[in-house]
């Protein structure tokens, strides 16, 4: 299962997008179901609209009920769901870090660091080195199960 997040959706749909190549390529070569939340689904067809106009949000809407991806529903349900899901989530959680810090490569200039706080459910994924001149340092992507969690 891969978790697909608003960012590649928005690269997908927009020909001009500095990642639709690639996001192409990922998706052609995926052999796992794609899976989003209501909300990324929510953000997607606002920035869609906004940005590519209402052609582009119905079919990104089309493809969602064509089941091309699966919506993960994050309510919990029955008496074992909130601690299998607060489970899943963080393994989840885990794995698009590490998968995000495998795509960013290796430059020797930017050092990726993985900050796994499994007792305060965060997950953090830190640039620190240069780029093209400027500084890069700060959290790029920040899990907080609180956020996933009703």
């Amino acid at each position: 299962m891969i978790i697909v997040d608003t960012g590649f959706w928005l690269a997908l749909a927009n020909r001009n997008d500095l990642y639709h190549t690639q996001a192409i390529t990922v998706l052609a070569n995926v052999n796992e179901p794609l899976i989003t939340t209501w909300a990324v689904v929510t953000e997607t067809c606002y920035l869609l609209l906004t940005k590519m106009g209402n052609h582009a949000q119905v079919s990104f809407i089309n493809n969602l009920f064509l089941e091309v991806f699966t919506v993960f529903d994050l309510r919990c349900q029955g008496p074992a769901a909130p601690t299998h899901h607060g489970k899943r989530i963080s393994e989840l959680m885990e794995k698009v870090l590490k998968d995000y810090a495998d795509f960013l490569g290796n430059d020797p200039d930017v050092e990726v660091e993985l900050v796994f706080d499994k007792e305060r459910n965060r997950y953090l994924l830190v640039e620190a080195g240069w780029q093209d001149g400027y500084r890069i340092y700060g959290t790029t992507l920040l899990f907080n199960k609180k956020s996933f969690m009703p």
